[in-house]
């Protein structure tokens, strides 16, 4: 079913649900009656107003009119058969009355509830001999029961109504929910595709939405396998060139220049080979001690004696790509090094995810430049030392190795000096526990 045929079906039960609590209002109303001697002081009341007001002068019945109300019953003549509208009959009431005073059967005596949003009264009318009629209007307790009942059921429609479209607003973006959450991953790792599920609209989107990710999948991978191939191949040329130069043995100066200049060509394809395999495609996800291998890192750091600490649990079980996370840190480490003289790494877990935290003491970057610094090939020469080793590619990778995890890296500069980069992993992807039980 469509969502057109969605929202009518919705609309027709709204109009039978209102249908059926009308009709559940008016046989209620209609069996409405009170106890035997209410009915007796009810039925006493409107005889002796009938007796009264028939046998009265025409010029003196609205003055007796006045005399017979009371606290709680108010009478009122009107010449001519002039009766308030009422949208609540009570027959049962009105038959109750007449068994106790059958005097007032030719009296067309008809009882009905008070409109909505007054006090709950019972209000009736009965005819004169003349054809005027005599209104009142009873105070009664019981009667206000019923009164609330007319509006619980006027209100119960609206709040079904209102539950019944949040119930299919809610089936109805159950699928694109998940679309939604499938379109940030487009382009990062296998393309997972989302169940043709929903109304007639929503399965056509989401049919096409598989088609293009996997269109947009196979431009990726096909541009990832040419760079690819392109870095490999330049290996071999590199080599030669070094080897002959090497072998030519020119002046120091050119030489030193020379053999920069290949390590340059070196790097870059190195960087760009490291960038491409960051998309971490190679295998599944298993079970990493991330705890330790941010000890290893730190270790080794600390052997070539330089200023690397770590501050975590001793263990801390993900699941994860081994060999892309390892690199990931070890960017950031080395970038932490690089530029700040320092590093601080830190792993822990909250209530959403995984936090690798790197931070270092260093110039920091400037807040316009934050969200460029992940850019590939974009070098941050103003706001770091311009004697940066690489091509720009290693918080690039980063990035992209922490989205195909399903996570993000946050960039952003310390109070107190230098940078900070939190890699978040959500735990829905890596927790060993949850993924065991799903």
């Amino acid at each position: 079913m469509g969502l057109m045929g969605r929202l009518l079906a919705i609309v027709a039960m709204a109009v039978a649900l209102d249908m059926v609590a009308n009709a559940f209002l008016f046989e209620r109303a209609n069996e409405f009656s009170v106890q035997g001697d209410e009915a007796e002081r009810i039925a006493e009341h409107l005889v002796i107003a009938h007796r009264l007001l028939d046998e009265a002068p025409v010029d003196r019945r609205e003055h007796i009119a006045v005399r017979l109300t009371t606290g709680g019953f108010a009478v009122a003549w009107a010449a001519g058969d002039v009766r308030p509208e009422r949208n609540v009959q009570l027959d049962a009431l009105a038959a109750q009355v007449i068994d106790s005073e059958p005097e007032l059967r030719n009296a067309a005596l008809r009882f009905t509830l008070s409109a909505l949003g007054q006090r709950g009264d019972i209000h009736g009318s009965m005819a004169l001999s003349d054809s005027s009629s005599v209104h009142f209007s009873i105070e009664m307790h019981t009667a206000r029961t019923l009164n609330l009942e007319r509006i619980a059921v006027l209100a119960v429609p609206t709040l079904l109504l209102i539950i019944l479209a949040c119930v299919l607003v809610q089936a109805v973006l159950a699928p694109l929910r998940r679309l939604v959450h499938a379109s940030a991953h487009v382009g990062s790792g296998q393309p997972q595709p989302v169940e043709e599920v929903g109304p007639a609209e929503v399965r056509q989107l989401i049919h096409a939405f598989n088609a293009m990710q996997k269109r947009i999948h196979e431009l990726v991978r096909n541009r990832n396998v040419t760079v690819a191939a392109l870095c490999h191949d330049l290996r071999t040329p590199l080599l030669r060139l070094r080897l002959r130069v090497d072998s030519l043995a020119p002046s120091g100066r050119d030489s030193e220049a020379l053999f920069a200049d290949i390590e340059e060509l070196e790097a870059l394809v190195g960087s760009m080979q490291a960038y491409l395999d960051g998309a971490g495609e190679s295998g599944p996800r298993e079970r990493v001690d991330l705890a330790v291998m941010a000890m290893t890192i730190i270790e080794k750091e600390q052997d070539l004696g330089r200023n690397a600490t770590y501050s975590g649990p001793e263990h801390l079980d993900i699941m994860a790509r081994s060999l892309p996370l390892r690199r990931a840190i070890g960017n950031l480490v080395q970038n932490a090094l690089h530029y700040g003289g320092n590093v601080a790494l830190s792993v822990s877990r909250n209530d959403n995810d995984y936090v690798i935290s790197v931070e270092d003491d260093g110039p920091g970057i400037g807040e316009e430049m934050l969200e460029d610094a992940v850019q590939p090939f974009v070098r941050l020469d103003d706001a770091r030392r311009r004697d940066a080793p690489g091509m720009g590619l290693g918080l690039a990778i980063v990035d992209r190795i922490a989205r195909t995890e399903g996570g993000e890296l946050v960039l952003r500069n310390r109070e107190q000096g230098g940078l900070s980069a939190t890699i978040r992993l959500p735990l829905a992807l890596h927790d060993p526990t949850l993924i065991n039980q799903a």
